[in-house]
């Protein structure tokens, strides 16, 4: 995985994860894309609007560190292409939507929560529609 650019966070070692956020913000400030699911797992229950989980803070923590907007992405329909705990993918329908930028501009690691608050909400609203 690290060959192909991803960078994997320890989540049980809370030191370990922010020296990954640190080596991501470096790689976005010079350009680079970051993909963050934020509820940290697949859902169990069918990923429906009202199953979204807490969302972790690294996204936002990051973003806030690169001085980079964050961007709301929903994804729907991958439970039915490919199931938790299965490597079998089934063909099927998946929709990605795209919000509006979140702005970072100010912000200090103490407006984390209030960022991934802000992109939860955005990927709910586009899950209703």
């Amino acid at each position: 995985l690290r060959r192909s650019g991803h960078l994997p966070v320890n989540r049980n070692s809370p030191k370990a994860a922010m020296r990954s956020l640190e080596a991501a913000a470096v790689r976005v400030r010079e350009g680079a894309s970051m993909v963050f699911f934020p509820e940290g797992t697949r859902s169990r229950t069918g990923g429906r609007t009202g199953d979204l989980g807490e969302f972790k803070l690294g996204a936002a923590l990051l973003a806030i560190k690169a001085g980079v907007p964050l961007l709301p992405v929903a994804i729907s329909g991958t439970r039915a292409v490919l199931t938790p705990d299965s490597l079998h993918v089934r063909p099927g329908q998946v929709t990605v939507q795209f919000g509006k930028p979140l702005s970072t501009e100010g912000m200090t690691h103490r407006d984390a929560g209030r960022l991934t608050d802000l992109a939860r909400n955005a990927i709910l609203e586009m899950l209703k529609k």
